[in-house]
């Protein structure tokens, strides 16, 4: 026997690939039909005339499947403290100087031994990567009404089984605008009057009234 030929299809097409190498060579790497598809491999040994004197049995093998994009749920979100309004939120009240969103996401217990870790990203930007035991990271650098959207990828150990993005979790980090003040012409002697619009506030906010400063 001088060389080794390797015969390969997969279920769901009507190529066969070959590959020819050494006898003495131990371990070859055959190009896939794709991720997750049934390939049907058989080994043959030819001699120096190019005619087959041994074959292997039919191997069947699965290629290694792309991860899933994790599936994002919004946990919670959580107040800002300002005076003269109260943040709620479906889980509960709380009042603090700082906000933060909590995302949490599904792990893959059926692929658990090939995810290594998860990417997080805002707004298209990746801010940080945690390891397999997480499904959940905490963001807390929000500013008031304004969106976020959150995304995450599930990464593998191999990079060409990394999954794809997954789809946007948008949230509006919850609080209020504060409201342009402008001066209105007065008939009053000796006296200011101002003025402002109606502040923008998210849907978990309700103005209970307004603090004017003098300075």
């Amino acid at each position: 026997m001088t060389e080794v030929k390797a015969e390969w299809n997969a279920f769901d097409s009507n190529e066969t690939r070959q590959m020819f190498f050494p006898p003495d060579q131990s371990v070859v790497s055959l190009q896939t039909f794709g991720s997750g598809v049934n390939h049907f491999i058989k080994f043959c040994g030819l001699n120096e005339d190019g005619f087959v004197v041994t074959k292997s049995k039919q191997i069947t093998a699965l290629s290694a499947k792309k991860l899933d994009a994790p599936i994002l749920t919004k946990k919670s979100v959580f107040s800002i403290n300002l005076p003269f309004y109260k943040c709620f939120t479906d889980f509960f009240y709380r009042k603090v100087t700082f906000g933060e969103i909590v995302i949490s996401w599904l792990n893959q217990r059926d692929l658990k031994e090939l995810v290594v870790g998860y990417r997080v990203l805002i707004n298209g930007r990746e801010v940080a990567e945690v390891d397999n035991s997480h499904t959940e990271y905490t963001f807390t650098k929000g500013q008031m009404c304004r969106e976020y959207k959150f995304q995450m990828q599930a990464l593998a150990n191999n990079e060409a089984l990394d999954s794809v993005v997954s789809k946007p979790l948008v949230i509006l980090w919850p609080g209020i605008i504060t409201p342009t003040i402008y001066e209105v012409m007065t008939t009053t002697g000796n006296s200011i009057k101002i003025a402002w619009n109606e502040p923008f506030t998210s849907k978990d906010v309700t103005i209970l009234g307004y603090w004017v400063s003098i300075t």
